[in-house]
């Protein structure tokens, strides 16, 4: 019981201590704190002893110029000390130092009020907050885009940032995805969030708007919210030249999917555009795909849309060709108003030429490219073949040469050599010099190493096998470098392991 007394005194006794200040006949303004972290409020009360005229006529427009001002309570009556009282919510723009304006009620002013708007922080890891707003040019023709950004500063990228669509008469609003950029600053990570809107003025003249409040949301709960700035447009309407559909900016159409080398007469393909297009109502579409026209030699179907986001639009078009030959697609042209220099622009975009045939012809084309294939091939491999032949008779070769402890050693070597070539591997030393001077003049150093080895074999001359062994094996190295290159490599192997 003690409790529940101690609530009802509060509830009874709340007005008073609310209004630190007594109205009498006039008006006063009273504040619960004069100071508050930057994305909360100011919570400001009106109370006036007069009961007529309401306070909600209270012309509150002074206080746009540093707050954001949010009525979301009805005026009170008959409260201790006041006819009525009225509370109502500020949410400064910005940090700082600020003084509330005198206000005037039924001839009466309110007193100046000076406050203080310390920098935001984040609760969760006490470090500040800092937020910047970036307004795009905002003298701008009818239908011309302007960019809003609001970018927030801390620590953590775990932070959803909420806001409710724009509603403004005569504007089209498009929000885009909330950017997120990490970065080091001082050795410490910040995390850029960065919101996007682009305008859209629909009507010429001097327009005033205030975007909605971003609700910066920590561990699932709103901890502070930050309104954009006041945005202020001067739109100026089109030229009499420039139709209401066209688009205001630069148009601009890419192709997704490459062209095939070859079309089939009466098979469906696809072209897969993509097409930027500025303006909310992307009017600029239809003119673009009523371009792709169907011909005697070539047929469109309907588009069909596979992707729409923020500006970009991805198009898949059927087509098929009707006839052979070159077949040319349309070329675009691309008609938009530049902001710029205020003058109608057209630019045009080939969308490229492709051969086509009937199928008949591709599967004859296909027969006779895997026939040549299969020729090619094979001579690939008969090459391939005789150069591992040669290869491996030539490093037997070498390695005869290098073990020879006699004369057989050394015509083996030669017979391995002929092998090489594709002579007969019996043949005569003097044969064999023959057909090798014959095949190879330059080589001309190998005759006098088989003199010698023929004086030795049936002159009973006695050769030292040292001074012919390098000439043989010199004749090995240069036939077949290879050899060389593959000894240099496991004589590498061996002193690494």
């Amino acid at each position: 019981m003690v409790r529940i007394g101690f609530l009802l005194m509060i509830v009874m006794f709340w007005p008073s201590l609310a209004f630190p200040a007594q109205a009498g006949n006039g008006i006063a303004l009273s504040l619960k704190a004069d100071e508050v972290e930057f994305g909360k409020p100011l919570q400001l009360i009106f109370k006036s002893g007069y009961s007529r005229p309401s306070l909600d006529t209270i012309d509150l427009s002074p206080l746009e110029k540093d707050f954001v001002v949010e009525t979301p309570w009805d005026v009170q009556e008959e409260s201790h000390g006041a006819r009525q009282y009225w509370r109502i919510r500020l949410y400064a723009r910005r940090p700082g130092s600020i003084t509330l304006p005198s206000l005037a009620f039924h001839g009466k002013h309110t007193q100046e009020i000076p406050v203080r708007i310390t920098p935001a922080i984040d609760h969760t890891d006490h470090v500040p907050i800092h937020v910047q707003a970036e307004v795009g040019n905002t003298g701008v023709w009818l239908n011309q885009g302007v960019p809003v950004s609001v970018t927030i500063e801390n620590s953590s990228p775990h932070v959803q940032l909420e806001s409710d669509a724009p509603q403004q008469p005569g504007v089209t609003f498009e929000q885009l995805p909330v950017v997120r950029q990490t970065q080091q600053v001082d050795g410490v990570g910040r995390v850029r969030h960065r919101l996007t809107w682009i305008l859209y003025p629909q009507v010429p003249g001097k327009l005033q708007m205030q975007l909605p409040v971003i609700r910066y949301r920590r561990d699932g709960v709103t901890t502070h919210r930050f309104y954009p700035p006041a945005i202020r447009l001067d739109v100026r309407p089109l030229p009499a030249f420039v139709p209401p559909t066209l688009p205001v900016g630069r148009v601009e159409v890419d192709l997704l999917s490459s062209l095939p080398p070859v079309l089939l007469k009466n098979r469906l393909n696809f072209l897969t555009l993509q097409l930027k297009m500025p303006g909310a109502g992307r009017a600029g579409v239809s003119q673009v795909l009523r371009q792709l026209r169907s011909n005697g030699r070539i047929v469109f179907h309907s588009p069909q849309l596979l992707e729409q986001d923020h500006g970009l639009k991805i198009y898949r078009i059927p087509y098929e060709s009707k006839g052979m030959g070159l077949v040319t697609l349309p070329t675009l042209r691309l008609q938009y108003f530049d902001p710029a220099s205020g003058k109608l622009l057209t630019r045009k975009q080939p969308l490229g030429r492709v051969v086509s045939i009937s199928p008949w012809m591709a599967y004859v084309v296909l027969i006779l490219f895997l026939a040549a294939l299969f020729l090619v091939s094979g001579k690939i491999y008969r090459w391939f073949k005789r150069r591992y032949h040669r290869y491996r008779h030539y490093q037997k070769a070498l390695q005869s040469f290098r073990l020879a402890d006699g004369p057989a050693g050394f015509r083996e070597g030669i017979a391995e050599i002929a092998r090489a070539e594709h002579w007969p591997h019996n043949l005569t030393l003097n044969a064999w010099l023959e057909r090798w001077s014959a095949r190879y003049p330059q080589a001309a150093s190998l005759a006098s190493g088989v003199a010698k080895l023929q004086q030795n074999v049936y002159a009973g001359t006695e050769t030292r096998l040292d001074e012919m062994r390098p000439l043989f094996t010199a004749v090995c190295y240069r036939q077949e470098p290879w050899l060389l290159a593959t000894e240099r490599e496991t004589r590498a192997n061996r002193i690494r392991y």
